[in-house]
Parts: C-alpha cells; structure tokens; sequence
C-alpha cells in the first residue's frame, strides 16, 4: 500500500490537491517528536510556485500531519476553505496576480490559524497588511517550517 493518498481537482479558480498521509498513525514518534500529536490533522498550503508547495507538501506530511491541500491561487485556496475542515494554513502573501490577503482574511473569519511565507524582508509592511500574523520566511528549512506548524497548533 502506497504511504499516501494524492486526489486532484481542476476548477475554474485553478488546481486544488489533497494529499493524505495513510501512515500517519504509524509515525507516532515523528508526532511526538514535532509537537503535533494528531491535533494538526489538515493544513492548507497556498503557493503559486509548484516547487516550493510540493516541497512544503512532502515535509508536512513527513513531521506527521495527516493531510495536506495545496492551492496555487486565491480563488482555489477560497474554494477549499469552503469544505470547512481545513486546520491551519501557510499562504504566500505574493501569488502572482492574487493578493494573499484575501485568503488571509477569510482565514481569520474562518478562525483558522496561518502563517505568511514570503521572501519580501519588509517585515513591518507585512505586519501592516495582516497585523499579528507569524512569517516564515523563504528560503526556510524543514526545522523552521516544524516550529511555525508547531505554533499554529
């Protein structure tokens, strides 16, 4: 049996995947190890850059989160809130064409912790846009995005 489970949407608002983690429970100690212990079951990432959300994706569901949904644009990441069981997000404030606050807004209206990933350093501008907001900032590594997961718990 395969470790994971990889389903697709193609909508008008763009590609929508979920991966879940058919192991999850198996990886007991990387759950412990990483804080989660099953409490962060469902995380949004919303990247435009194929990449880096691949990349977050696969490192999400190795610290033992249970399911993972990348979104490469507002109005998919609008539409897979919609399911109503997503746990935490990490969105690009800068998607191209889309504006992150969008999604950061009806985030918070949802009561969903995020946190921003950008690679802009203008951190008080940031902290304009989206006051009180936790940053991660690209490049990061896998022990950074494990403490900013952690935190959004």
């Amino acid at each position: 049996m395969s470790a994971t489970q990889r389903t697709g949407r193609v909508g008008k608002a763009g590609i929508a995947l979920t991966t879940k983690n058919n192991i999850g429970r198996d990886r007991g100690i990387v759950l412990a190890n990483a804080g989660f212990e099953g409490r962060l079951g469902h995380l949004l990432v919303v990247e435009d850059n194929a990449l880096l959300a691949m990349d977050v994706e696969l490192t999400a569901l190795d610290l033992g989160l249970e399911r993972v949904s990348v979104a490469v644009s507002a109005p998919s990441a609008l539409q897979l809130l919609e399911t109503g069981d997503v746990d935490a997000a990490l969105i690009d404030f800068f998607l191209g064409n889309d504006d992150g606050r969008i999604v950061a807004a009806r985030l918070t209206e949802l009561g969903v912790p995020f946190a921003l990933m950008t690679g802009s350093s203008d951190f008080e501008w940031l902290e304009t846009q989206v006051p009180g907001v936790q940053v991660l900032t690209k490049p990061f590594t896998k022990e950074q995005l494990a403490r900013t997961l952690q935190k959004l718990c």
